[in-house]
């Protein structure tokens, strides 16, 4: 019998007890993994080896395309067929053995695991790879992936989330396919390792597992049994209770050790016992309830609200909560216990999500007793998963003391982890709202007001929380309908005594039977009115919990008044809910100096439409948790965005941690974007807010530092004599002195705007690139020509001193705009270029050739230049010769309305290089700048030194051997970038290398941005060092230079720099038949310095017949075409 055939046997017999689909809820998961499908099978036969379990497990997926695993469909169909066979892909089935060969041989040269790739390509940290970083990471074996070949490799998955444990399973698979395929080529079995060998290493779960399937206790109940190893503190008690087991050794938590701390002031009082002396060893985590559940199935006969007894601990908010969610959900409460066996060495466990994070808590079996008995929650029997549960919470909290009293809601969200709410009994719409929540199945924990003079005669108890553990709606024959409520007090005992109480006369067998009343008496179980309820009762505490819904949290960092911004895509219909967690008022009651309380959340949720938003909810609260999505009301497909904004109480606090959770039918991924990002094809108008409104309220859409934002800015306006003292508009138009006021604000002051760049300005409304030209330049004209075709924006500036200015109408020092250009053909003086500029005065024009009343104008030239005529506007026209005579330079700004903007902010070390990598998919225009802080922002820190510091950037494209060098830029300016206007970039992958050298001197780590505008959205991801980048490029520029020089007998050198790279080579080749060795030195330094590895001013180089030797120079600025070194030579 094959071994094949023996698992198959072993996992149908499995079926006998369980069907594949309550096989694979068992492990609360959709698909079963290779440690799964091992445990299962080692269960019926634990001789079969592990690999013939791998081998299995990785033809099944194969066979069914299935990596994530083996559903339950998967597992029908395999114990079903009685000729069920696999067999591992041939080289002539397996379209894509050939890719997989090399991606494999990849992995067996680099040996980089695959883990650790995972991690660094998955850059938002998502747990998910997308298709770009899959592919990213694939080509880290292998470079030469084609689309094809990854796009047909990919449609082998289609729609399978790309998670860690699924790419580790996919090379997994993929070696198993390469080594069954090859094992007739010498070349692979030479190059590849033992079979036995794990080369890719699945994580194992650190696990003691012996079933035996004859007791119903032990199929339910197993020690990490379809647990998530990556819930942190899953692994660690994983670990130690495999070190207890070795050294058998009794645990005792150092964290929560059994002593007085622990327990707190108000019950110092108490001692500590094990629950295995209590017990005498006969304690479990769950036991079969006989006694009341004779009739139950399940986990109910396991897990019940009737196991939990209150004692003297006042922490009835959590026992009822226990009590509510036991009732229905059991499986809830089992998986809260990786270890689910009571065991000699008291090490267990407990899953919590506390602060709005999964965790699991270590916890031994140390309860405080009283005269020899469990002092607080207890079980009914000798089960000890209520005070384990117990004993976590408390510790979570610092001391049993400090769970004395509390909000229910805490427990639900930190048992269940879905949304949590409050209804009061006096509002108008409490029974409406209160019915949904019966219907919607919701977990319900209610409490009593704390003062009625009423609740000892009616047999309540003030200020207690109870369970709500079912709803009912009867039909009395002279009351009508009526909505009963099924409550629990957790103290097992005293319970209501008025109507539908256990002794009430209203019940009829046929109502007990209509309401499931069994009628057993003092078991703190009865039933009342909702009329009499709402007279009692003042809370409802509400918590929304689904068996299948996903959990998915993140922590980030907010300031104080300091707005994030979260996009995510909903891909199913279907209810989802995104809430923000604040810690609990307990953690901080030892600290009452930090004046601890909820903060205030702003929540606003939004649907992306193709121009603008759709407005879906929106919140404003104070409390543990805040959250949008409401039970009941669905999502519909698209993308969202979430904003945040938190009013941090904590004085101290302006900025602090939080944890934002989804929580919904399907896996969401959250993503922090960048602050109402800027799409030209989206948002067209600088402005929001277009209409005046008698609120004053106005905002300016600005890019700033390079990221785009919206500066809220008001109506108030500086004045003088009356009248608006800056730039207005000609008209009551408002829009100028709106924008105007708000590059003050972000400048600090109006002062702080009087004189600048106008390549700021440019840059701050369009996001585009911006350069100068300088009209001296002998190539000023050509390169002016080329900024008119290509209509970008233009700013001139007239030289700081001209003594001709006054008498022709021009300032000196002051800046103008450049309307147009247009060319026309005067009778005499033949085709001449026009400039339209503008004096932004509105006034004060120039007075030379081509001014309004130059008599070179003809109806015909005016027709031709657009020529209104208006006289003293500010706009005149002057020929492109006057022009360069009397303007020294045009700020150049490049803007399309069509064309995306992307940014990211980031942190590089100076002189540490920094990596970006990109794609660029459609063949087009493209720009990538580096913005720094603008100098008038350090105009009030003199002390600092700023001044915009040197930026070196290098752009090449990614070949399947090496890279081509396409621009380089070293630069010291507010903006440095690559890419020109008019040059096109093809398809490929590219990599920018960045290097800044900062000029503040105490500035050895500062944030910068870096920004992409062009034809498509291209997205950056930071990348891994290569040292071979700078070399690879310089060497592709070698080849086309043809200055060879004979420096001694055979080899020959080459040398330049690249001026606008600030990097230059020195190259050698031997075309000598015999081994050169000689030593170079730097004679005249040039202002250039050698660069790693080789230090100081000289090397030394060992090249044989026909080899190469390439080392690279530094250049100091200002860079000219002098800085070159002077070299001598030296035979060694």
């Amino acid at each position: 019998m094959s071994s094949d055939s023996v698992i198959q046997e072993a996992l149908s017999q499995f079926i006998m007890l369980r069907s594949p689909q309550e096989l694979v809820h068992e492990f609360k998961t959709q698909t079963l993994n290779l440690e799964q499908i091992r445990q299962l099978v080692q269960v019926f036969d634990p001789n079969i080896p592990s690999e013939d379990i791998k081998h299995f497990y990785l033809k099944v997926i194969t066979k069914f395309k299935s990596p994530e695993g083996i559903t339950a469909d998967i597992y029908q169909q395999i114990v079903d067929d009685e000729e069920f066979t696999l067999r591992a892909g041939s080289s002539n089935s397996y379209e894509s053995l050939p890719l997989l060969k090399n991606i494999i041989r990849g992995v067996r040269e680099k040996k980089v695991p695959i883990q650790r790739l995972y991690n660094f390509y998955d850059k938002n940290k998502d747990k998910e790879l997308q298709d770009p970083e899959f592919r990213n990471l694939l080509e880290f074996f292998y470079v030469a992936i084609t689309d094809a070949q990854f796009k047909k490799l990919r449609e082998e998955f289609p729609d399978h989330p790309l998670s860690e444990n699924v790419i580790v399973g996919l090379f997994e698979k993929w070696q198993e396919i390469v080594f069954e395929n090859t094992q007739g080529d010498p070349q692979v079995i030479l190059e590849a390792p033992s079979k036995t060998q794990n080369l890719l290493t699945v994580p194992k779960q650190n696990q003691t597992i012996t079933l035996e399937l004859t007791r119903e206790e032990d199929e339910r109940f197993k020690d990490f049994m379809g647990v998530d190893f990556k819930i942190p503190g899953v692994k660690e008690l994983a670990d130690l209770q495999k070190r207890c087991q070795q050294t058998q050794e009794i645990f005792t938590d150092p964290d929560f050790a059994p002593n007085v701390k622990s327990l707190g002031p108000k019950f110092s009082g108490n001692n500590w016992q094990r629950l295995q002396e209590l017990f005498k060893g006969e304690q479990k985590v769950f036991s079969l309830d006989t006694q009341h559940d004779k009739s139950g199935v399940g986990l109910n006969k396991w897990i019940s609200h009737r196991d939990i007894c209150q004692g003297d601990l006042g922490d009835c908010y959590f026992m009822s909560t226990l009590s509510s969610i036991a009732c229905k959900w059991p499986d809830q409460i089992k998986d809260l216990f990786p270890i689910q066996r009571a065991n000699k060495f008291g090490v267990y466990g407990v899953k919590m999500c506390i602060n709005g994070e999964w965790k699991v808590i270590p916890v031994d079996d140390n309860i405080p007793v009283k005269n020899g008995k469990i002092a607080f929650t207890k079980n009914s029997d000798k089960e000890i998963w209520v005070s384990l549960l117990e004993k976590a919470w408390a510790k979570v909290n610092g001391s049993y003391t400090n769970i004395d009293a509390g909000d229910p809601r805490e427990v639900i969200k930190t048992i269940t982890g879905g949304p949590v709410w409050l209804l009061l009994t006096n509002k108008p719409n409490f029974k409406e709202n209160f019915i949904t929540c019966v219907k919607q199945k919701c977990v319900m924990v209610t409490g009593t007001y704390s003062k009625n003079a009423d609740y000892s005669a009616i047999g309540l108890e003030p200020g207690h929380a109870y369970s709500i553990l079912n709803v009912k709606t009867v039909n009395h024959p002279q009351r009508g309908q009526v909505h009963l409520l099924k409550i629990r007090n957790p103290w097992a005992r005293k319970e209501w005594k008025g109507d539908w109480s256990d002794e009430s006369e209203l019940w009829t067998p046929e109502l007990k039977e209509q309401a499931g009343n069994t009628g057993r008496e003092n078991d703190g179980i009865f039933y009342m009115s909702l009329d009499d309820y709402t007279k009692y009762f003042f809370s409802v505490f509400c918590g929304y919990f689904k068996t299948d819904y996903i959990y998915n949290s993140m922590r980030f960092n907010i300031k104080r008044n300091k707005g994030a911004y979260f996009g995510f895509e909903i891909k199913k219909e279907g209810e989802y809910f995104f809430a923000i967690h604040q810690e609990s008022t307990r953690l901080y009651r030892s600290q009452p100096e930090l004046k601890y309380d909820y903060s205030y959340v702003r929540l606003l949720l939004a649907k992306e439409l193709q121009h603008g938003y759709e407005y879906i909810e929106g919140k404003f609260y104070k409390d543990i948790e805040t959250h949008v999505g409401r039970v009941g009301v669905n999502f519909t497909p698209g993308k969202y965005i979430l904003y945040i904004k938190i009013k941090w109480h904590v004085p101290s606090w302006n900025e602090h941690s939080v944890v934002l959770s989804t929580y919904g039918e399907q896996y969401v991924q959250l993503k922090e974007v960048p602050r109402d990002p800027f799409r030209p094809d989206q948002i067209k108008d600088l402005f929001p807010i277009q209409r005046a409104n008698k609120f004053g309220v106005y905002g300016v859409k600005m890019c700033i530092n390079g990221e785009w934002k919206v500066i809220p800015v008001d109506d108030n306006i500086p004045v003088k004599n009356g009248k608006i003292a800056f730039t207005k508009n000609s008209d009551k138009e408002i829009w100028v002195s709106l924008l105007e006021k708000t590059w003050a604000k972000v400048n600090g002051s109006y002062t702080n705007i009087d004189a600048g760049d106008p390549r700021e300005v440019i840059k701050t409304i369009t996001g585009g690139p911006v350069w100068l030209l300088l009209t001296n330049k002998p190539s000023f004209k050509e390169n002016f020509i080329t900024c008119v075709k290509q209509k970008c924006v233009m700013v001139t500036g007239t030289y700081s001193k001209n003594a001709d200015y006054s008498a022709i109408g021009l300032e000196p020092g002051h800046a103008y705009s450049i309307l147009n250009v247009k060319t026309v053909n005067h009778p005499q003086r033949g085709q001449v270029h026009l400039l339209k500029i503008r004096n932004p005065w509105a006034r004060k024009e120039w007075k030379g050739d081509w001014s309004d009343e130059s008599e070179l104008w003809t109806p015909e030239l005016k027709e031709q230049a657009g020529n209104t005529g208006r006289e003293n506007d500010g706009i005149f026209y002057m020929s492109l010769d006057d022009y360069t005579k009397y303007f020294f330079s045009v700020f150049c700004g490049y803007f399309k309305t069509d064309y995306i903007y992307n940014s990211m902010r980031f942190n590089i070390k100076r002189n540490k290089g920094a990596y970006f990598g990109f794609e660029i998919k459609k063949e087009g225009e493209y720009f990538f700048a580096i913005h720094q802080e603008s100098t008038r922002l350090y105009r009030s820190q003199p002390e600092l030194k700023y001044d915009y510091s040197y930026v070196r950037l290098l752009l090449a494209k990614e070949l399947q051997h090496g890279y081509e060098y396409i621009e380089g830029k070293f630069y010291k300016d507010i903006e440095t970038h690559v890419g020109r206007v008019g040059v096109n970039f093809t398809p490929g992958k590219y990599i920018l290398y960045i290097k800044i050298k900062w000029h503040v001197p105490s500035w050895d780590e500062h944030s910068v941005v870096l920004s992409t505008y062009g034809e498509q959205y291209v997205q950056l991801k930071e990348v891994p060092r290569d040292p071979n980048l700078v070399p690879q490029t310089m060497m592709h520029q070698v080849r086309s230079n043809n200055k060879v020089e004979e420096v001694l007998p055979g080899v020959m050198m080459k040398m330049d720099n690249n001026g606008n790279l600030g990097i230059g080579y020195i190259y050698y080749k031997n075309e000598s038949t015999q081994q050169v060795n000689f030593e170079t030195n730097l004679v005249n330094k040039g202002g250039c310095k050698l660069t790693k590895p080789e230090r100081g001013y000289y090397f030394k180089s060992f090249i044989p017949p026909q080899g190469e030797r390439l080392v690279t120079f530094t250049i100091t600025p200002p860079i000219t075409e002098l800085s070159m070194p002077t070299l001598s030579h030296k035979l060694l």
